[in-house]
């Protein structure tokens, strides 16, 4: 009976993943106190929604950050001090498999979103570029069922990505933030 607690939070258990490739990437050479966020399409019209959703989150955490970024959201004529500017393009969305989840587990059949992203000085000088994506191996502890959105999925992403964001602009590396096994948030 103990054990009934844990065993509802291994099935409800939403594992997602993020990462990180860097290409070509500068060091800030200040601390930045506020980002632009610029364009964010997506590579096919189809997935234009999911842009939102990522755009949406990645705004959203970013005014969440410790310090917290000063957020602008339309195209300055003049950017405020201490800015950088993030613009990207979700490149693909990958449904998943819900059978190859449920039969295989162990990541097969994840649902994953990829993007490419870049900051920009005030200056328009580029600072950094990368590749990122967000994944998600199913529920129900090792895989299974399909406990998260494709929708919530391009939300964590933006999530991760403006956690990663916020770290560069702080003087950190950019790199993805450590995954953790969420609880499913339709519950």
């Amino acid at each position: 009976m103990r054990l009934l607690p844990l065993a509802a939070a291994l099935l409800l258990a939403a594992c997602t993943s993020a990462q990180i490739q860097t290409t070509d990437v500068k060091a800030p050479t200040e601390k930045f106190t506020s980002v632009v966020v610029g364009e964010i399409g997506s590579a096919k019209p189809e997935h234009t929604s999911y842009a939102l959703f990522f755009r949406t989150a990645l705004i959203q955490q970013l005014q969440a950050e410790q310090p917290p970024l000063t957020v602008v959201t339309e195209a300055a004529a003049t950017p405020p001090p201490g800015a950088f500017k993030l613009s990207g393009q979700i490149t693909e969305v990958d449904f998943g498999n819900t059978a190859a989840r449920i039969i295989i587990g162990f990541g097969a059949g994840s649902q994953q979103i990829k993007g490419n992203f870049a900051f920009a000085g005030a200056n328009g000088e580029p600072l950094a570029s990368f590749s990122s994506s967000e994944s998600y191996a199913g529920g129900a502890g090792i895989g299974g069922a399909s406990l998260l959105s494709i929708e919530e999925l391009a939300g964590r992403f933006g999530k991760s990505t403006g956690q990663a964001a916020a770290r560069w602009a702080r003087g950190e590396p950019l790199k993805a933030p450590t995954s953790e096994p969420e609880p499913d948030s339709r519950r």
